[in-house]
């Protein structure tokens, strides 16, 4: 049986590749969240928990010994050392699902949505790469309707912190412009569209 292809899908907070993510999973690509399944993984996996436990301490849990995420976050997040040790402990748990997952699929193709693909060179193990990109004004006020609870500065010290866009596009096969301009349908249409005939023409040769 011949495998699908591996294709990402990236793009800096507020972007919308969430949004672009879902117009093709209307076309009956299968979608894999890495960032939902890692946050769900945290909570779940009893590696994963002990690993925190370990090198996090037990404060990160409350009572029940659920993980207390918001906490967690504060620690990594203000901290560059302490993320990439959390990087270490959840990354590994999440490519064993996502391999799980994978052999499951039989589309032609599946997206893998991450936010870090290139930071964390995830794009050494698929087909190809969709890089979202959006201008910055958008991003902030796309953030600030769905996390009220953030400030526009805040949002601009996240976006900082995340590679550029223009290394994201020069890094990526295809980028999917979100700028209110360009039709996001049509363009995801069109690179569907790419990905089946490659797809088929990997088939035909294998």
């Amino acid at each position: 049986m011949k495998s699908s292809l591996k294709v990402g899908i990236t793009g800096g907070i507020g972007s919308g590749k969430s949004i672009v993510s879902r117009i093709f999973q209307t076309l009956g690509v299968p979608i894999y969240n890495s960032d939902d399944r890692g946050k769900y993984l945290t909570k779940t996996s009893k590696n994963i928990i002990s690993q925190i436990k370990k090198e996090f301490g037990t404060d990160c849990f409350d009572s029940n010994d659920n993980l207390i995420a918001q906490k967690l976050g504060i620690i990594v997040f203000n901290d560059e050392s302490k993320l990439k040790i959390l990087n270490h402990i959840v990354h590994p748990e999440v490519a064993k699902d996502f391999a799980i997952w994978l052999n499951e699929q039989t589309f032609p193709y599946i997206l893998k949505e991450s936010a870090i693909i290139f930071e964390n060179d995830i794009q050494k193990s698929l087909d190809m790469v969709i890089s979202v990109v959006s201008p910055i004004e958008m991003r902030i006020k796309n953030i600030l309707a769905r996390d009220p609870f953030r400030t526009e500065e805040s949002i601009k010290s996240i976006i900082d912190k995340q590679m550029s866009d223009a290394e994201k596009i020069r890094l990526s096969d295809e980028v999917i412009y979100n700028d209110e301009n360009q039709s996001l349908i049509a363009q995801v249409l069109e690179i569907h569209t790419k990905i089946l005939k490659r797809s088929n023409g990997r088939l035909q040769t294998s």
